[in-house]
């Protein structure tokens, strides 16, 4: 029995509470650091906000219940915890180290930070600030909260933090020396202040553009940038450290108030800037997206921090998805200069949600997030400088009287001309007797009914969303097709102009109505008759070369090759037979050449007896695959003209476009002299371009 006594008790040390304690691993410093070292060893827990160092270090089951910090997750608390941080340094070096010890979180609300000596226990405070303290109270001058460490030679010491904020709080403690530490912090204090003197110009510059049009949008545009600079200096601590240091009770709800009426002026800015242009489902998300904006603006009234925080994310987040939605719509249709002007606002947009993240230390610590969002803030300017100016919302027309509104009215339906007037939508509102007659409607009713589904023209809701983005008075004019009401479909020149009855209403768009379906038809044939050879109906030189140039003035390489096909029977039977049987000749013989071409490219007749194929990005190879075709078809076809049956050969020339070919010109004589060679060679040959051929050299020299 006495035996078996020692091993029960050194059983029970082992099993004990202590014995099962966790080992902290220690952040070993080699030498004193040079550059930043962020601090690998660092252990977490969650307390209540009341405990304080001395009960953590008497209470065993709190002493060693802290965890090893993941490097991903953020840690999140309430308003009633507190997050303690623990790391280990021991100095291992031959010299004494000094360093910065720097927690990087400007928005904390209180932090302590203890360093406590292993082999005394002799517990020191380093610091006690945060935002609900007086900034004078830190214990460097910094906006991040860093103290000063000595470390003697061997010596092992534990740092404790103890932070207490209702956030996303980050997890990276780091040693910085000195020197480095000051130009770090000068460097990003001047990237903030680059920043937030930009986004001061914007706001200036949407002043002077108010100035300039009287229009309301630019009031919540300059509103959103100064906002937006201001919440820049909150995220990053600038503005506690410059504009209210003596008031930390200031920084309990101004982030949530700037954040608030930042994004409410960007969406009233959007909701006047491309008011008529948007959908009744938009509308309504940019409703909630204000709703939302205000609720975070008055949040220190009704809302605890924790609660405010999930707030910030929903409005912001809601109205970024509200404006890519939008930007989309747009995107498919829309006018370009609004699809520019709405990308600058997503970008503007996204590049404050990077800059909440960045600022706050929610993204990675290694990586400066400031740089993406400043280029995002350049990119929107060049946006918004081009287009803006074209998306003013001014009043359309002041209010009129009800005689005027009666004498508008006459003249309206008294017109000689078809007249209407319809939503920014397209939906028709009005329309004189003049447009009842062309489109084949008794009544007004039946028109709205009949078009209730679509427009009275094609292209309709697309030109009225570009007279939209114009200056207010422009004239839009176009042509389109108009479906009357026996479903037959005729051309129409229409002329479009916005106004209101009256400031409240919304926009309406007055057109009027020409039937131009004769004209149409007579510039139609004129510009077949301008691109067809009239006897052949292929397509002639004119247009030939025309396609041709515009392939030239592209650039890069492999554009394609030109076929040149020379018919060698035209003459003969021109000469033996008629005039007539040499066109029936050509005719029968275009006839056959398109069945094979007809896919590949145009084809044109050149001259008499000559016929052009333009086959655009093809190679060589392809284009000698179809010259064999051509050359089968052309040895099978022949001509019966009195009994007399005439056999037809061709010989065809073929070059590749190359990059320094500039002029259809240029293109058409190499494969001309091509062409000649194959023939000088026999009946039925296949000739391509070489410009080291001794033939085309020989040819070449002749002209």
């Amino acid at each position: 029995m006495p035996t078996v006594l020692p091993w029960v008790l050194l059983l029970l040390c082992l099993f004990s509470p202590r014995a099962l304690a966790f080992h902290a691993e220690t952040n070993q410093l080699q030498s004193a650091p040079t550059e930043r070292l962020i601090l690998s060893q660092v252990y977490f827990q969650a307390t209540p906000s009341n405990f304080n160092l001395d009960d953590l270090l008497s209470d065993p089951e709190h002493h060693h219940n802290f965890k090893l910090v993941n490097e991903a997750p953020r840690l999140l608390f309430s308003e009633r915890e507190a997050i303690w941080f623990f790391a280990r340094i021991k100095n291992t070096s031959n010299r004494v180290i000094e360093s910065i010890l720097e927690y990087n979180f400007p928005l904390a609300d209180k932090i302590e930070i203890y360093q406590v000596n292993r082999q005394n226990q002799d517990i020191r405070l380093l610091s006690r600030s945060g935002t609900d303290y007086p900034y004078r109270e830190r214990a460097m001058p910094f906006r991040s909260f860093a103290v000063g460490l000595k470390l003697p030679v061997a010596e092992e010491i534990d740092i404790f933090i103890k932070i207490q904020d209702a956030a996303i709080i980050p997890n990276v403690l780091q040693l910085w020396p000195l020197e480095q530490f000051t130009a770090a912090k000068q460097r990003q204090a001047m990237l903030d202040g680059l920043l937030q003197g930009f986004l001061l110009l914007l706001a200036l510059y949407n002043l002077i553009l108010l100035a300039q049009h009287k229009a309301k949008h630019y009031v919540y545009f300059a509103g959103f940038f100064i906002s937006f600079a201001l919440t820049i200096g909150i995220l990053n601590g600038m503005a506690f450290a410059l504009l209210w240091p003596n008031y930390p009770e200031i920084n309990q709800a101004i982030l949530y108030i700037v954040v608030g009426a930042n994004l409410f002026c960007f969406n009233m800015f959007i909701r006047y800037a491309m008011r008529g242009l948007t959908s009744f489902w938009w509308q309504l998300t940019n409703y909630l997206s204000c709703f939302l904006a205000l609720s975070l603006l008055f949040s220190p009234l009704f809302a605890g921090g924790q609660t405010r925080l999930y707030l910030l994310f929903a409005a912001l987040g809601w109205a970024l998805f509200s404006s890519i939605l939008l930007a989309l719509r747009l995107s498919i249709k829309g006018p370009a200069q609004t699809r520019s002007f709405v990308w600058a606002c997503v970008f503007t947009l996204i590049s404050a949600l990077l800059l909440t993240l960045g600022q706050a230390g929610y993204l990675h610590a290694n990586f400066n997030w400031s740089y993406i969002p400043i280029s995002l803030v350049l990119l929107s300017l060049a946006l918004t400088s081009f287009n803006l100016h074209q998306l003013q919302i001014s009043p359309l027309i002041s209010n009129i009287t009800a005689a005027e509104h009666a004498q508008y009215q006459a003249a309206f339906h008294q017109a000689a001309e078809a007249m209407f007037s319809t939503t920014t939508a397209g939906k028709v509102l009005n329309a004189n007797s003049v447009l009842l007659d062309m489109f084949g409607y008794p009544n007004i009713e039946q028109l709205k009914r009949a078009t209730a589904g679509t427009s009275i023209a094609t292209t309709l809701e697309q030109q009225i969303l570009a007279l939209h983005a114009q200056p207010l008075g422009t004239i839009s004019r176009f042509d389109a097709r108009c479906l009357h009401a026996d479903n037959h479909q005729f051309w129409a020149r229409i002329s479009l102009r916005a106004g209101v009855v009256n400031a409240s209403t919304n926009a309406i768009i007055h057109g009027s109505i020409i039937d131009i379906t004769e004209q149409k038809s007579a510039d139609e044939e004129l510009v077949y008759l301008a691109n067809h050879d009239h006897l052949t109906t292929l397509y002639n030189r004119y247009y030939f070369e025309q396609q041709l140039n515009t392939l030239c003035s592209q650039e890069g390489v492999g554009k394609g090759c030109v076929l040149y096909i020379d018919v060698d029977q035209y003459r003969t039977i021109s000469n033996n037979c008629n005039r007539v049987a040499a066109d029936m000749f050509l005719q029968q013989l275009s006839d056959t050449l398109k069945q094979v071409t007809h896919h590949n490219g145009p084809l044109a007749r050149l001259d008499s007896d000559e016929f052009a194929i333009l086959l655009t990005g093809k190679s060589a190879n392809e284009a000698f695959a179809l010259a064999y075709k051509l050359l089968d078809v052309v040895r099978e076809f022949s001509f019966t003209w009195q009994d007399t049956i005439h056999h037809v050969s061709a010989c065809i020339g073929i070059t590749e476009i190359q990059p320094e070919d500039n002029s259809a010109k240029i293109i058409l004589e190499k494969a001309y002299i091509v062409c000649s060679i194959a023939k000088e060679k026999g009946a039925n040959r296949i000739q391509l371009f070489d410009s080291n051929d001794a033939d085309v050299q020989r040819h070449q020299a002749k002209k």
